[in-house]
């Protein structure tokens, strides 16, 4: 990692501390060579996404991820334009908790 705007960078042994830190605290998540990093971690981010399903009477409804990163009702929630594979791991950490269920339809999930 560099920064050339200001010429530092983080050496690797600091990278290493700071990448298993949070993993450790679970607001990353390793993807081969890559680091998925949140800001807040996916059973946060969950919880939001449930009071939203709640809050709209859509618990026990069917939703699909491209609509609740990108539809007309979630404009003004938190999680809208969040990426579709950051909203996946936040529905299987939901999922893990019994409060959604995964399925594939098509080419997507639901």
């Amino acid at each position: 990692m560099r920064n050339n705007e200001v010429s530092r960078s983080l050496n690797e042994e600091f990278k290493n501390a700071l990448f298993d830190y949070m993993l450790k605290q679970k607001n990353a998540i390793r993807e081969g060579e890559a680091f998925m990093i949140f800001w807040k971690k996916p059973e946060t981010w969950g919880e939001q996404v449930y009071k939203w399903a709640v809050d709209s009477g859509r618990v026990g409804s069917v939703e699909t991820v491209e609509g609740l990163v990108s539809g007309d009702e979630t404009t003004r929630e938190e999680f809208y334009g969040m990426p579709v594979n950051y909203m996946m791991v936040i529905l299987k950490s939901l999922e893990k908790s019994r409060k959604a269920e995964l399925f594939q339809v098509g080419e997507g999930m639901a």
